[in-house]
């Protein structure tokens, strides 16, 4: 009976190394954990007016939620919180730079505090939301709100 050497063992172990490598490359790669970003921006709307800010979505592994919320509402004139609503929709930077609002994600009536959220959205790239008058308002109005996006 013959014994093996180191040097007659190599080509199994090179065969093994190869086969083991091909088998962990077959795996999909894991995508990776989307990071919440929350945008807060503020601005000013007149009667019959619109406003529009845009921002940067990253993720690109797939499509993703985001939120809006308005956190307040206040004359520009003497800077007196207001209870009225404005409305606020998401869309998508258009050629002109303008937002094209989307009316499947928009409201016409957003009240202070509440959370509106577009689901399965979003993907890498850039969007705006557009904040309106939508019939409330009798004098401008500054706005503060804040976008929760990955």
């Amino acid at each position: 009976m013959r014994s093996r050497t180191p040097a007659r063992l190599l080509p199994y172990l090179v065969g093994l190394l190869v086969a083991a490598v091909g088998a962990a490359c077959s795996d999909p790669p894991t995508a990776p954990t989307p990071v919440l970003i929350s945008d807060t921006f503020t601005g000013t709307v007149a009667p019959a007016g619109l406003d529009a800010k845009s921002f940067v979505v990253t993720y690109q592994a797939d499509y993703s939620d985001a939120s809006v919320r308005i956190t307040a509402i206040n004359t520009v004139a003497n800077a007196t919180p207001l209870t009225i609503t404005l409305g606020v929709g998401f869309g998508i930077v258009a050629a002109d730079g303008s937002c094209a609002r989307d009316p499947n994600f928009s409201s016409a009536a957003a009240v202070i505090g509440q959370e509106l959220t577009a689901t399965g959205v979003f993907l890498n790239g850039t969007y705006c939301i557009q904040v309106f008058d939508a019939g409330t308002l009798t004098e401008p109005v500054a706005y503060a709100l804040t976008i929760n996006h990955y």
